[in-house]
């Protein structure tokens, strides 16, 4: 589904970061200036120390905001105060809104306490790196999994599923190139040729093994299709909860898709107390509400483009996010079949969430068959416990049965 995509805390361990700079965000202060090496070191102390204090005491606010709770100390961790990925994602929209800067939500990983955060966004300079690929668990005998964001563009779902999966099994994920500051990728086809140059700096040839949840199932299709046309083996292509090409037409506007979505949604809230029906109904109707006016952007860019006003095109470029490019992304992609296998995770809501059921719909384009996996929960839980537990062991028999292949 692509209303607001699961996101779970990152719990693994080990180095975490984007290639090419994996491991800790530096947080090393740049050269000083000829004017700040005229002054007395300790008044350059001092001046350091009250800019922390001010960060610190702002990042304070944030927090306590965000978690609704008072006090919060400087040294507790985000994830046992009981933070997870979703308020990550609205926390740091706050401290980039504050600071004027972006930060990683990989950050966190490495930095999960206020002071460890304050030291990073006081310091002239944070994280360079554009790399689309973050190493979420590095270490293992068996291949590199590879795994492609959903069309929030952040890999969330890694975290979780990487823990589950255990020690010796790497994972890769691959999150939107326009997160980090980078120009956004407008096509599928675009996001997999850039990413398959991304996995070849860790793993130069096959076998492959990847994986796409919701939006990025349809990158990582795309991604094995390159790979097999270049002589390349892919020995997994699994794909979680994502749509078939062709069934997002009219989404989330489409009638048929919103009367079989709102009668799911009901069958779901009946089952609910009072209290958690206010809370459901709540978080989806903001996340169907941010759908609808990313779709309203959408179709304002288009008309923008072809209109002859180039300055009014590209102001109408700008109104567009990451997922908002990453959905029109989705509907526009029209592929040619794959001659190879995959595996699809689908749970029980998956067809009332797309206009085309996706086990439907990848039977058309997969020529090697496809192999389905029913897990519990839905596209906002799969990757949560208790859920993940059991979507991890099915996918660990599948990667099992893959390596001895």
């Amino acid at each position: 589904m692509l209303v607001n995509e699961t996101a779970s805390p990152p719990m693994v361990t080990g180095r975490i970061g984007h290639m090419g700079n994996v491991g800790p965000i530096s947080a090393t202060p740049a050269p000083k200036s000829v004017e700040t090496q005229t002054r007395p070191a300790s008044s350059n102390k001092g001046a350091a120390s009250r800019d922390r204090q001010r960060v610190e005491s702002r990042l304070i606010e944030l927090w306590e905001a965000a978690f609704g709770r008072h006090p919060i100390r400087t040294d507790q961790d985000f994830f046992e105060l009981g933070g997870d990925s979703l308020l990550a994602a609205r926390l740091f929209t706050q401290i980039e809104k504050a600071f004027q800067t972006k930060l990683p939500l990989t950050a966190l990983e490495k930095s999960p306490t206020i002071a460890q955060l304050a030291e990073i966004l006081s310091a002239p300079t944070a994280d360079s790196s554009t790399s689309c690929l973050v190493a979420v668990q590095p270490n293992g005998t068996h291949p590199p999994l590879f795994c492609v964001h959903g069309h929030g563009g952040e890999i969330f779902f890694c975290w979780n599923l990487s823990r589950c999966l255990g020690t010796d099994q790497p994972l890769f994920g691959l999150r939107s190139r326009g997160l980090s500051g980078k120009p956004a990728h407008h096509t599928v086809e675009e996001m997999a040729a850039h990413y398959l140059q991304e996995i070849r700096t860790v793993q130069p040839h096959g076998p492959y093994y990847l994986g796409g949840f919701c939006f990025g199932g349809m990158v990582t299709y795309e991604m094995a299709r390159l790979l097999t046309a270049q002589g390349e083996n892919v020995a997994m292509l699994a794909m979680f909860n994502t749509p078939a090409p062709g069934s997002l037409e009219g989404w989330p506007l489409q009638q048929g898709y919103l009367a079989k979505r709102i009668m799911h949604e009901l069958r779901k809230l009946a089952a609910l107390g009072f209290r958690d029906k206010l809370k459901v109904f709540y978080t989806k109707a903001k996340g169907l509400g941010r759908l609808l006016l990313g779709s309203v952007r959408g179709i304002i860019c288009k008309i923008s483009a072809k209109s002859r006003l180039g300055s009014a095109e590209k102001w109408t470029q700008g109104l567009l996010s990451v997922p908002d490019l990453n959905v029109a992304a989705a509907k526009a992609y029209a592929p040619g079949p794959y001659a190879g296998r995959s595996i699809l995770f689908i749970t029980e809501e998956a067809p009332s969430l797309y206009t085309i059921d996706p086990k439907v719909g990848w039977t058309s384009l997969i020529q090697g068959g496809i192999e389905v996996h029913d897990v519990e929960g839905d596209n906002l839980t799969m990757y949560d416990t208790p859920y993940v537990e059991g979507l991890a062991k099915k996918l660990k028999s599948c990667l099992d049965r893959a390596h001895n292949a």
